[in-house]
């Protein structure tokens, strides 16, 4: 089998459904593998995914045409690095409509790129439909459905509530302390850093409370690479 190139699209129609943290997690665990990533943060005005990866993630605005090539030719670029776009609530219609209007899958599986959605969901009966309506139109797209409870907040069983998608991939982040949270509140920290090195002068219970939240979120973006769903054995 060819190797292949991997995009990771993360998002939501909805805000305050764990985008940011998602491909901020999913880049810190690349990077904790030792891996090179490439971000793209399509909200051009907070721009919190470029304002914490300042060296590797760039600012696009897709509504216009110049930030719309700025993306999606990078997008397309073969190579061993795992570039993650992190789509704005406001650019969601807009990211899927060029998708589907440019054949850019399409263009993508034809240079053995993988486009791996990962869909932060929320129980608004939206985020179901939508997530249908995206499965429908590209059927082949592996998807993966993510529950974070520190975004959102879930009445259902998690695990129900993920069934419900269609997929059978899922990611479940659960909610971190909001004291611990707080302690590591700065754009500049690293959690790949700190599984490597945690720091000295952080308090013994917080990096206990820290390490065990993001071994959970680590240990199964690992699970997937495993499993192979992803048709790959280099990544997830």
């Amino acid at each position: 089998m060819r190797p292949r190139s991997f995009v990771f699209v993360v998002c939501s129609p909805h805000p305050r459904a764990g985008v940011t943290t998602t491909a901020t997690l999913l880049s810190e665990y690349f990077t904790w593998r030792g891996l090179s990533v490439e971000g793209f943060d399509t909200d051009p005005y907070e721009s919190a995914f470029a304002n914490r990866f300042p060296d590797r993630v760039e600012v696009t605005d897709i509504s216009t045409i110049q930030g719309q090539i700025s993306l999606f030719d990078k997008l397309l670029i073969f190579d061993d690095k795992p570039r993650i776009v992190d789509v704005w609530n406001r650019s969601f219609q807009k990211f899927f409509t060029i998708l589907q209007e440019t054949g850019f899958a399409e263009e993508a599986k034809r240079l053995s790129i993988e486009i791996v959605l990962i869909y932060c969901a929320d129980e608004l009966p939206a985020s179901l439909v939508t997530a249908k309506q995206i499965s429908l139109l590209w059927p082949d797209m592996p998807m993966i459905v993510v529950a974070n409870e520190g975004a959102a907040e879930f009445q259902a069983n998690i695990n129900h509530f993920l069934a419900s998608f269609p997929t059978r991939l899922s990611l479940h982040i659960r909610e971190l302390d909001p004291q611990v949270s707080r302690s590591i509140n700065k754009d500049s920290f690293s959690y790949a850093e700190f599984l490597k090195n945690p720091p000295f002068d952080m308090s013994i219970i917080v990096r206990s409370a820290l390490r065990k939240w993001l071994v959970h979120v680590f240990t199964q973006f690992q699970r997937l690479e495993q499993q192979q769903v992803l048709n790959s054995t280099e990544y997830l």
